[in-house]
C-alpha cells in the first residue's frame, strides 16, 4: 500500500497488477486454449490526477496502474474497438464501456476476460450429438449458407436438399444435431418466451443490450419464462423441423425484437448484398418451410457502412464461434 498527499487530504492508494485474456469461453475464466492479450493500450477512467497515477506495461507485456486511490470503481478501457464485451462469470457479461471495477489495496491484482462479442455455440463439444455442421459456420456465399442466402449458390443443407427447398431468405443458424441434444444459453439472460407455432415449439432467451437469441424447433423446453439462465446452460432439447424428417435446430439473434442480425461480420470479399440484416418491416418473402408466407419482412440489402448494424461480430471469437465450458 503506498499514500500520496493530495492539496485536500491524504489518500492511500495502492500499485494494481492488470492481467488480460481473450475469454473465448465467457466465463470469466482463463482456460489453457485462451490466449493473454499483451498488446492493447489501456485507459483508466476516473481517476484524479492529482494523484499521479500511472498505466504502463512491463517486458511481458503485462499491464499495471500505480499509485490507484483505492475503495472507488474504475472503468479499464482498451483504446481499440476490437473487444467489446467483459465476461465477469458465465452469469454475467457486460459492455466493456459501462463497467467500473471497485480497487482495494488488499487485491493487488484484476484479471480480465475481454470478448469480441458476447454469443458462444448453443450445443456441447460433445462430438456424438452433430450429426453435420452448423450451415451457417463459414461466411462466405461459396461454402455454406449463410443468413441471406440465395438460391442455388450455396452447398445446401442435407434436410433442405431432400425436401427441395431452397433456403431464401432463411433468418438463423441451423445446426444438425440429433433429436434430443441439449441445447444450451449462447449467454447469460432471462428466459423471455417459452411457445411454440406452427413451425414448431421454441425457447427465446433476453440478454443485456436489448439482444434476444431463440432455439427453434425444440422437443421440449427446460426452462420457464422469467427464469435467469448461465452461459453453457441447457435451455431445451433439440426437435425436428415440422415434418419429422430431419433433426434440426434452428438459432437466431435479434435486438429489440425486430431487426434479425447475423452473428458472422462481414469481410470484405463478400459484396454488399451479402451485408444486410432482416427487418420484419419491410416486404419480402420467406422460402417455403421457414415461416409463414403472410408474413411480411425481408433482407435489407446495404453497402458495408458504419450504419449497417452487421458490420459487428457477435461471437466472442471475431467471426470464429467458441463452445461455452459446460
Amino acid at each position: 500500500m503506498n499514500s500520496y498527499t493530495s492539496t485536500t487530504t491524504a489518500v492511500r492508494t495502492t500499485d494494481l497488477q492488470i492481467e488480460l485474456f481473450h475469454d473465448y469461453h465467457g466465463d470469466g475464466q482463463q482456460q489453457s486454449d485462451e490466449p493473454s492479450i499483451l498488446d492493447l493500450i489501456l485507459d483508466i477512467q476516473g481517476i484524479d490526477t492529482n494523484y499521479k497515477t500511472t498505466v504502463g506495461s512491463d517486458s511481458n507485456g503485462e499491464y499495471w496502474a500505480r499509485n490507484v486511490p483505492v475503495w472507488k470503481r474504475y472503468q479499464i478501457v482498451p483504446r481499440t474497438d476490437k473487444f467489446r464485451y467483459i465476461a465477469l462469470s458465465n452469469a454475467e457479461f457486460r459492455s466493456i464501456r459501462d463497467y467500473s471495477y471497485p480497487v482495494t489495496w488488499d487485491e493487488p491484482t484484476l484479471r480480465l476476460g475481454l470478448m469480441e462479442g458476447f454469443l458462444t455455440i448453443p450445443i456441447s463439444r460433445k462430438s456424438d450429438y452433430v450429426i453435420d455442421d452448423m450451415y451457417d459456420r463459414n461466411p462466405d456465399p461459396a461454402e455454406f449458407l449463410y443468413w441471406n442466402g440465395t438460391s442455388g449458390s450455396q452447398k445446401q443443407s442435407p434436410g433442405s436438399v431432400s425436401r427441395g427447398i431452397l433456403n431464401i431468405n432463411h433468418y438463423g443458424i441451423d445446426y444438425s444435431v440429433k433429436e434430443g441434444t441439449p441445447l444450451l444459453a449462447e449467454a447469460a439472460g432471462i428466459v423471455n418466451k417459452v411457445g411454440g407455432d406452427e413451425r414448431g415449439k421454441f425457447v427465446f432467451t433476453r440478454h443485456r443490450y436489448g439482444f434476444l437469441t431463440s432455439s427453434g424447433h425444440i422437443s421440449k423446453s427446460l426452462v420457464s419464462e422469467a427464469d435467469e439462465v448461465v452461459r453453457g446452460q441447457p435451455v431445451a432439447l433439440s426437435g425436428t423441423l415440422n415434418s419429422g424428417d430431419y433433426p434440426v435446430n434452428h438459432q437466431q439473434l435479434l435486438v429489440d425484437e425486430t431487426i434479425l442480425l447475423d452473428p458472422y461480420r462481414p469481410i470484405f470479399k463478400m459484396s454488399p448484398q451479402f451485408s444486410g440484416y432482416y427487418d420484419f418491416s419491410v416486404g419480402g418473402g420467406c422460402s417455403t418451410g421457414h415461416c409463414d408466407p403472410k408474413e411480411s419482412g425481408g433482407w435489407v440489402s446495404q453497402p458495408i457502412s458504419p450504419s449497417n448494424p452487421n458490420l459487428l461480430n457477435y461471437w466472442t471469437r471475431d467471426n470464429d464461434p467458441q463452445y461455452a465450458v459446460t
